[in-house]
Protein backbone atom coordinates (compact mmCIF):
# COMPACT_ATOMS: atom_id res chain seq x y z
CA UNK A 1 0.00 0.00 0.00
CA UNK A 2 2.55 2.72 1.05
CA UNK A 3 4.80 1.50 -1.77
CA UNK A 4 1.68 2.10 -4.40
CA UNK A 5 1.69 5.91 -3.04
CA UNK A 6 5.39 5.94 -4.14
CA UNK A 7 5.42 4.40 -7.44
CA UNK A 8 5.36 5.99 -10.71
CA UNK A 9 2.40 8.39 -11.62
CA UNK A 10 1.05 8.33 -8.35
CA UNK A 11 0.15 10.54 -5.22
CA UNK A 12 3.46 11.41 -4.65
CA UNK A 13 4.89 11.95 -8.20
CA UNK A 14 1.60 13.55 -9.31
CA UNK A 15 1.92 16.32 -6.38
CA UNK A 16 5.57 16.89 -7.44
CA UNK A 17 4.18 17.40 -11.65
CA UNK A 18 1.31 19.40 -10.09
CA UNK A 19 3.48 21.97 -8.19
CA UNK A 20 6.35 22.22 -10.60
CA UNK A 21 3.30 22.87 -13.50
CA UNK A 22 1.46 25.69 -10.73
CA UNK A 23 5.27 26.70 -9.97
CA UNK A 24 5.99 27.49 -13.51
CA UNK A 25 3.09 28.90 -14.30
CA UNK A 26 2.48 31.57 -11.39
CA UNK A 27 6.39 32.35 -11.94
CA UNK A 28 6.23 32.87 -15.53
CA UNK A 29 2.77 34.94 -15.81
CA UNK A 30 4.27 37.42 -13.06
CA UNK A 31 7.30 37.79 -14.83
CA UNK A 32 5.71 39.05 -17.93
CA UNK A 33 4.03 42.00 -15.28
CA UNK A 34 8.22 42.56 -13.88
CA UNK A 35 10.48 45.02 -14.70
CA UNK A 36 14.23 44.73 -14.72
CA UNK A 37 16.31 41.88 -12.34
CA UNK A 38 12.44 41.19 -10.35
CA UNK A 39 11.48 39.64 -13.73
CA UNK A 40 14.14 38.49 -14.66
CA UNK A 41 14.29 36.13 -11.12
CA UNK A 42 10.49 35.18 -11.61
CA UNK A 43 11.20 34.21 -15.20
CA UNK A 44 14.14 31.86 -14.44
CA UNK A 45 12.54 30.74 -11.50
CA UNK A 46 9.51 29.74 -13.94
CA UNK A 47 12.06 28.50 -16.31
CA UNK A 48 13.69 26.07 -13.20
CA UNK A 49 10.13 24.80 -12.79
CA UNK A 50 9.42 24.00 -16.56
CA UNK A 51 12.91 21.98 -16.64
CA UNK A 52 11.44 20.08 -13.41
CA UNK A 53 8.20 19.19 -14.63
CA UNK A 54 9.57 18.23 -17.98
CA UNK A 55 11.47 16.18 -16.03
CA UNK A 56 9.02 14.35 -13.86
CA UNK A 57 6.88 14.00 -16.77
CA UNK A 58 9.79 11.44 -18.45
CA UNK A 59 9.43 14.01 -21.01
CA UNK A 60 12.47 12.82 -22.34
CA UNK A 61 11.40 8.91 -23.22
CA UNK A 62 9.22 11.14 -26.14
CA UNK A 63 12.56 11.70 -27.35
CA UNK A 64 14.07 8.12 -26.95
CA UNK A 65 10.92 6.85 -28.89
CA UNK A 66 11.54 9.85 -32.20
CA UNK A 67 15.14 9.77 -31.71
CA UNK A 68 17.97 7.48 -31.54
CA UNK A 69 19.05 10.43 -28.74
CA UNK A 70 19.16 8.71 -25.08
CA UNK A 71 20.30 11.23 -22.65
CA UNK A 72 22.98 8.86 -20.66
CA UNK A 73 27.00 9.16 -21.08
CA UNK A 74 27.30 5.77 -22.49
CA UNK A 75 25.05 6.74 -25.71
CA UNK A 76 26.90 9.53 -25.93
CA UNK A 77 30.57 8.04 -26.10
CA UNK A 78 29.91 4.84 -27.58
CA UNK A 79 26.87 4.51 -29.53
CA UNK A 80 27.01 4.69 -32.99
CA UNK A 81 24.46 7.74 -33.96
CA UNK A 82 25.56 10.35 -35.95
CA UNK A 83 27.67 13.18 -34.51
CA UNK A 84 25.20 15.57 -35.40
CA UNK A 85 22.22 13.79 -33.02
CA UNK A 86 25.50 13.58 -30.37
CA UNK A 87 26.20 17.50 -31.10
CA UNK A 88 22.63 18.78 -30.91
CA UNK A 89 22.22 16.96 -27.32
CA UNK A 90 25.77 18.17 -26.19
CA UNK A 91 24.06 21.61 -27.30
CA UNK A 92 20.73 21.38 -25.77
CA UNK A 93 22.42 20.41 -22.24
CA UNK A 94 25.08 23.08 -22.07
CA UNK A 95 22.66 25.52 -23.12
CA UNK A 96 19.60 24.23 -20.30
CA UNK A 97 22.89 24.53 -18.10
CA UNK A 98 23.57 27.83 -18.99
CA UNK A 99 19.70 28.61 -18.32
CA UNK A 100 20.24 27.28 -14.86
CA UNK A 101 23.62 28.30 -13.39
CA UNK A 102 24.44 31.42 -14.94
CA UNK A 103 21.69 33.98 -12.79
CA UNK A 104 23.50 32.32 -9.77
CA UNK A 105 27.01 33.18 -10.58
CA UNK A 106 25.87 36.84 -12.24
CA UNK A 107 24.09 37.19 -8.82
CA UNK A 108 26.51 35.11 -6.23
CA UNK A 109 27.32 38.08 -4.10
CA UNK A 110 24.32 39.49 -3.35
CA UNK A 111 22.82 35.69 -2.94
CA UNK A 112 25.55 35.25 -0.12
CA UNK A 113 24.77 38.64 1.32
CA UNK A 114 20.74 37.54 1.79
CA UNK A 115 21.89 34.14 3.16
CA UNK A 116 24.08 36.03 6.20
CA UNK A 117 21.10 38.15 6.30
CA UNK A 118 18.92 35.01 7.10
CA UNK A 119 16.67 36.03 3.64
CA UNK A 120 13.98 33.52 3.80
CA UNK A 121 13.15 33.37 0.19
CA UNK A 122 16.96 32.27 -0.56
CA UNK A 123 16.97 30.31 2.21
CA UNK A 124 13.99 28.46 1.23
CA UNK A 125 15.34 28.27 -2.48
CA UNK A 126 18.88 26.51 -1.13
CA UNK A 127 16.32 23.95 0.85
CA UNK A 128 14.49 23.10 -2.26
CA UNK A 129 17.96 22.91 -4.40
CA UNK A 130 19.10 20.49 -1.41
CA UNK A 131 16.25 17.99 -0.87
CA UNK A 132 15.96 17.98 -5.05
CA UNK A 133 19.58 17.20 -4.90
CA UNK A 134 19.56 14.37 -2.19
CA UNK A 135 16.45 13.08 -4.52
CA UNK A 136 18.04 12.66 -7.00
CA UNK A 137 20.98 10.86 -5.49
CA UNK A 138 18.95 8.53 -3.88
CA UNK A 139 17.30 8.14 -7.41
CA UNK A 140 20.14 7.66 -9.72
CA UNK A 141 23.54 7.10 -7.68
CA UNK A 142 22.97 5.20 -4.57
CA UNK A 143 19.50 3.36 -5.67
CA UNK A 144 20.67 1.92 -9.00
CA UNK A 145 24.39 2.06 -8.49
CA UNK A 146 24.35 0.52 -5.36
CA UNK A 147 21.93 -2.39 -5.22
CA UNK A 148 20.30 -1.20 -2.07
CA UNK A 149 16.40 -2.04 -2.25
CA UNK A 150 14.55 0.16 -3.97
CA UNK A 151 11.26 -0.19 -1.48
CA UNK A 152 13.56 1.54 1.11
CA UNK A 153 15.06 4.53 -1.29
CA UNK A 154 12.23 5.22 -3.28
CA UNK A 155 9.76 6.58 -0.68
CA UNK A 156 12.91 9.09 1.19
CA UNK A 157 13.67 10.02 -2.90
CA UNK A 158 10.00 11.20 -3.83
CA UNK A 159 9.58 12.38 -0.30
CA UNK A 160 12.76 14.76 -0.83
CA UNK A 161 11.92 15.78 -4.14
CA UNK A 162 8.18 16.56 -3.16
CA UNK A 163 9.27 18.48 -0.10
CA UNK A 164 11.85 20.60 -2.91
CA UNK A 165 9.37 20.98 -4.68
CA UNK A 166 7.47 23.02 -2.16
CA UNK A 167 10.21 24.67 -1.05
CA UNK A 168 10.74 26.21 -4.32
CA UNK A 169 6.96 26.61 -5.06
CA UNK A 170 7.42 28.63 -1.68
CA UNK A 171 10.63 30.56 -2.21
CA UNK A 172 8.75 31.72 -5.51
CA UNK A 173 5.75 33.09 -3.40
CA UNK A 174 8.02 34.56 -1.74
CA UNK A 175 9.78 35.82 -4.36
CA UNK A 176 6.28 37.66 -5.69
CA UNK A 177 5.63 39.23 -2.48
CA UNK A 178 8.94 40.39 -1.58
CA UNK A 179 11.22 41.29 -4.92
CA UNK A 180 14.55 40.49 -4.82
CA UNK A 181 15.39 44.09 -5.68
CA UNK A 182 13.21 45.24 -1.89
CA UNK A 183 14.75 42.52 -0.48
CA UNK A 184 18.55 43.55 -1.39
CA UNK A 185 17.46 47.34 -0.27
CA UNK A 186 16.43 46.27 2.48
Amino acid sequence: MVGDLFSEGHAVQTAQAAVWALVAVVALATASSRRGLDGIVLAWQGTIALLALARELDLHELLHAATPIHFRLRWLLESDASWWWKAGVVGLVLAAALVVVAPLLVLRARWRRLLRRGDRETWLLVAALVCLAAGYLLDDIVGRWTGMDRAWTKPVEETLELVGAVAYWMSVEGERARPLTTRLAG
